[in-house]
């Protein structure tokens, strides 16, 4: 059934639809098979006709009224976005402030700082004719802040990749940031001080641009001589067309509002929701729907930052550089390193008071919690994962009965193990965490687990009376975490009983036992067999008593994150994540309505 959210007919632009399906199709894919020749996909089960101008994506992801609210707001005039942004990223000191002065025909200064936050400066250039405005971001490359550009990397960008040829680059790594947090976005590598480095080059290019189809091209300069920099100007011009956002199509009132509020942020760094409201008013946008869309858009494109959440709702930050400032200050603060523990009394000392007055100091707070930066002990008190000690304490804990089971990344952003480490504070055992690990203890079933980061690997060891039922709460907490990172791939393993050391891919197992095999043997050691089942049964989902207690203690977890959203939303967040983590025996509606009764 596809229920029309615009028709058409009226302004020519086709009809947006979302369809709804049942118990019919076994899956999405049924359903794409079967309507592919009148419509296609475009996200979040939408369909649209083939024919149609869409929305940006932004607009379409907040739903069927935002959708409906773009379109009639175009009826009465449109105008190109031609902005964007070009993000300069790259290992700390490879010169990323230099080109970044450079493309802005300033002077380059050889004795140019690191930069420990981000600079933001708008460059403008002319593309058939029109104007094009380029906000570059230029992001400091210590490690200690690659874990907060998950809320600052877009993929409406052009990434910059600029490289040190005096040095042993990590281009995979950075590539794979950029495709993690950016998607898709195009990227053009910058080989930077070429001057002092004559001969280097990156090897097999055409390899590398194979593994990564967004980069679009390699350049070689010096921002000291200015080597190169014509041709990189030229490379910049030729790769705009690839930045979907350029094109956006801005409905002519929405783009007044726009307007206003950069040349608000000109004067101050943020603004009330009220204020926003009268800017809306003003420029003739009254429905308080269409208001919302705007606002959501807006933010979704890095212009504005607003959150709906009840305590970040009514600041509205219109210069987001005043916020990175304020996030990074934090984090690069001598006085957390080694403990991550921020008193509140801190931010007075930290930030200005006349760029950061103390009224806006538990909106800065309330940010970073809701970004998963920290986490409060107290009302004064709060942790941050990423400045824990590097160390890990003396404890104890049993690994020889544990159950084993690992996640290997290709590509393991920091952030996910803070992001877990913060919804999962409330079961850390005796303070018992450190950067790279932490032991969480399950009291309702006395159940412990030692969580730890290795290379690209997370491995989780759980001892206890109820090992897979915590298993599967602290494997839904991080597949919900993966949901917001793009190409993650991740494969899931099972450490052997006896010898944990050796795993088995979880998918493999599942392959064989549905192919009929019954036994296991692992190529490092093939004279020892293990029955397929038992290995499965490790990690098999549990029975509906147990099922009851996994959806209590989830629920808990998603709650504590201050989510306006009743029992039944929650319910269905937890099966869009892991739909097979009940077993197929269970109803889950069953199991929500015993929860409602309790």
């Amino acid at each position: 059934e596809i229920e029309t959210v615009w028709d058409g007919d009226e302004c020519g632009h086709g009809i947006i639809g979302f369809v709804s399906y049942g118990e019919y199709y076994e899956s999405r894919a049924d359903l794409d098979d079967l309507i592919e020749d009148e419509f296609k996909f475009v996200y979040g089960g939408v369909y649209v006709d083939r024919d149609v101008r869409l929305p940006p994506y932004e607009i379409i992801a907040q739903g069927k009224e935002a959708i409906a609210n773009y379109y009639k707001a175009l009826k009465s005039a449109e105008k190109p976005l031609n902005e964007s942004k070009l993000i300069l990223i790259g290992d700390g000191g490879s010169g990323k402030t230099s080109l970044m002065k450079r493309l802005l025909g300033l002077n380059f200064n050889p004795q140019e700082s690191q930069t420990h936050c981000i600079n933001i400066n708008t460059l403008t250039l002319q593309h058939n004719g029109n104007e094009i405005k380029l906000h570059c971001w230029d992001f400091g490359g210590q490690q200690i802040m690659h874990a907060t550009h998950q809320f600052f990397l877009s993929k409406r960008s052009l990434y910059l990749l600029v490289l040190d040829s005096r040095r042993e680059t990590q281009v995979d790594y950075w590539l794979k940031h950029i495709q993690t947090f950016g998607k898709n976005a195009p990227v053009i590598i910058v080989i930077n001080k070429i001057d002092e480095n004559p001969h280097f080059d990156l090897p097999q290019q055409r390899q590398l641009k194979k593994r990564y189809p967004n980069l679009k091209h390699i350049s070689r300069i010096s921002c000291a001589t200015q080597q190169g920099m014509s041709e990189l100007q030229r490379l910049i011009q030729n790769t705009l067309p690839d930045i979907e956002l350029l094109n956006t199509v801005f409905p002519a009132k929405w783009f007044k509002v726009k307007t206003a509020i950069t040349e608000q942020a000109e004067k101050t760094n943020f603004t009330s929701y009220e204020h926003y409201v009268d800017i809306c008013q003003a420029n003739g946008i009254t429905k308080e729907s269409e208001q919302n869309t705007l606002i959501n858009f807006l933010h979704d494109l890095g212009l504005v930052n607003h959150f709906q959440d009840r305590w970040l709702r009514e600041t509205n930050v219109i210069n987001p550089q005043w916020l990175t400032e304020a996030v990074y200050t934090i984090i690069n603060a001598p006085q957390l390193a080694g403990t991550g523990k921020l008193h509140r009394e801190h931010l007075t000392s930290l930030l200005d008071n006349a760029t950061y007055p103390v009224r806006k100091h538990d909106y800065i707070i309330e940010l970073m919690k809701k970004f998963e930066l920290c986490y409060a002990l107290n009302d004064n008190e709060y942790l941050l994962p990423d400045l824990f000690p590097t160390q890990e304490p003396d404890f104890e804990f049993d690994d020889e009965h544990a159950l084993h089971f690992i996640l290997e990344y290709e590509f393991l952003p920091k952030s996910i193990f803070t992001r877990f480490i913060v919804r999962m504070h409330r079961d850390i055992l005796d303070n018992t965490y450190w950067r790279n690990g932490v032991l969480l203890r399950e009291c309702a079933c006395d159940t412990i687990a030692l969580v730890e980061i290795d290379s690209n690997r997370l491995v989780l060891q759980i001892t206890g009376s109820q090992k897979r039922e915590y298993l599967a709460i602290l494997l839904f907490i991080l597949k919900d975490i993966h949901r917001s990172f793009s190409h993650l791939n991740v494969t899931e393993k099972i450490g052997l009983p006896d010898e944990p050391q050796l795993t088995v891919n979880h998918d493999y197992l599942l392959k064989l036992a549905q192919n009929g095999h019954r036994e296991y043997l692992p190529p490092e050691k093939p004279e020892k067999s293990y029955k397929i089942m038992d290995l499965l049964g490790l990690v098999a989902p549990p029975s509906e008593t147990e099922t009851m207690q996994m959806l209590q203690k989830i629920l808990s977890i998603l709650e504590a994150q201050d989510i306006e959203q009743d029992l039944f939303d929650h319910i269905d967040e937890v099966v869009k994540v892991n739909p097979g983590m009940f077993g197929l025996s269970l109803d889950v509606n069953a199991l929500v309505k015993k929860l409602l009764r309790k």
